[in-house]
């Protein structure tokens, strides 16, 4: 049913990343989740196209150099950085919990909680089809049967995970609980063909349903529940729009923003945390907004050519 191609796949990250910028500034009400919930549905999407491609060829190696390694990185530029200034008290407990990539408790940046909750996606996700594949031959049900037990486990991180029991209250993990599991649903339907009539009357339905969700919460979430159902509307609506439109004229823009939107990720909650401190001497915050936003994206850009050349001569190698 949902077709999600790299080309669409890296599109939704552009839209994905300007919604976590806006969110993190305030300009989007909790437009942070709404990015969040889609970088998780289409990892899931990709995981599993990738399982079905090569059956988690390199899949440590992989995760290793494209999502640990840039991250490590950013992790030692940033602890050196409040070594050095001070402003932040160091310790051997904030180094290994953060290089490990197991900042669950929002120990100084409030973003990396999301980098140990992808860790913990994937390293179910890889587990879960290396107990099934010696187990269930048959390739769909093997697939059905990891997709129920990732919904069950998106349940527990809503039910119990959600009272702040691992990750901090604040970064609201119980939002997040089913959005791989439903990029590996859509992932898995993606492959039945149904009668396309049939097809445009459902992406109509839930069209319409989840736009309906987000104007009637926009600003307005009453509790978890409606928050829940806020936080994936939009991510469904963006999906549910690739499927129609090519953003013909745009399409160069949030291919960028696509391509750099992890290293913007990596880097915009520092920036966006220290704007205040940095650019004291700007009294409007818009000001100071727009250039912490432009300076996530050119530190971003620039992080990711070296990674590029990492990659192509090194790596290869």
């Amino acid at each position: 049913m949902i077709n999600l191609t790299k080309e669409k796949s890296l599109i939704l990250k552009g839209f994905a990343i300007l919604f976590v910028l806006l969110g993190h500034t305030n300009y989007l009400y909790n437009a942070g989740a709404w990015g969040v919930n889609l970088f998780l549905i289409l990892s899931g999407y990709g995981l599993l196209s990738s399982y079905y491609k090569n059956n988690n060829k390199n899949f440590f190696k992989n995760k290793f150099l494209k999502i640990y390694l840039p991250f490590l990185l950013v992790i030692i530029i940033q602890l050196l950085y409040y070594l050095i200034t001070n402003s932040f008290k160091v310790n051997l407990n904030v180094i290994i919990y953060s290089v490990l990539g197991l900042d669950f408790n929002y120990i100084y940046d409030k973003t990396m909680w999301y980098i140990s909750f992808i860790f913990f996606n994937y390293f179910i996700f890889y587990f879960l089809l290396l107990i099934l594949g010696g187990i269930i031959k048959n390739q769909k049900i093997r697939s059905i049967i990891l997709i129920l037990i990732e919904l069950i486990i998106g349940f527990f991180i809503w039910k119990g995970f959600g009272n702040c029991n691992i990750w901090s209250c604040s970064a609201g993990t119980m939002l997040y609980g089913f959005a791989f599991p439903i990029g590996l649903l859509l992932r898995f339907l993606s492959d039945f063909k149904i009668n396309s009539k049939v097809k445009h009357i459902l992406y109509f339905i839930c069209f319409i349903l989840c736009l309906f969700i987000v104007i009637r919460y926009y600003n307005n979430v009453l509790n978890m529940e409606s928050y829940l159902i806020y936080a994936l509307s939009m991510p469904i609506i963006m999906i549910i729009i690739t499927q129609y439109f090519e953003f013909k004229y745009i399409k160069g823009v949030f291919n960028f923003f696509g391509k750099y939107s992890y290293y913007i990720y990596l880097w915009e909650g520092f920036i966006i945390f220290n704007r205040t401190i940095w650019f004291k001497s700007i009294n409007n915050i818009l000001i100071v907004n727009i250039i912490s936003i432009l300076l996530s994206i050119l530190i971003a850009f620039m992080y990711g050519k070296v990674f590029d050349y990492f990659y192509k001569n090194v790596t290869k190698k």
